[in-house]
């Protein structure tokens, strides 16, 4: 998927969520671990990379606060309860109820 089309993608995700934010959201990933959780927020992440700079980009970022470890992998820092995605990481499915909201196997 191109990049705007993945902004797209989070966007509508982001969209979904804030207008069922009661709903458990499930996020797994192709490594296998999965996590339930509760969307937090978005941002703007841009690497650190200066402005000006030819090669300066800047992505959305979903971020869930996890409440439960389904699946334990490495798409979760054992030291906070977040994970976080975007187009430069992706999960292999997101699920909010019985609503699948993103299946990277289903394109």
């Amino acid at each position: 998927m191109a990049n705007k089309e993945i902004e797209a993608v989070l966007g509508s995700i982001e969209n979904y969520l804030i207008d069922h934010e009661s709903d458990p959201v499930i996020v797994s990933f192709a490594e296998g671990d999965s996590y339930l959780c509760e969307f937090d927020t978005d941002d703007w992440e841009d690497g650190d990379m200066e402005p000006t700079s030819t090669e300066y980009d800047e992505w959305l970022v979903l971020v869930f606060q996890v409440e439960k470890v389904i699946q334990a992998g490495p798409n979760k820092d054992p030291r906070y309860d977040f994970i976080s995605i975007s187009e430069k990481h992706m999960p292999l499915k997101i699920s909010c109820g019985d609503v699948v909201l993103y299946d990277a196997d289903a394109k």
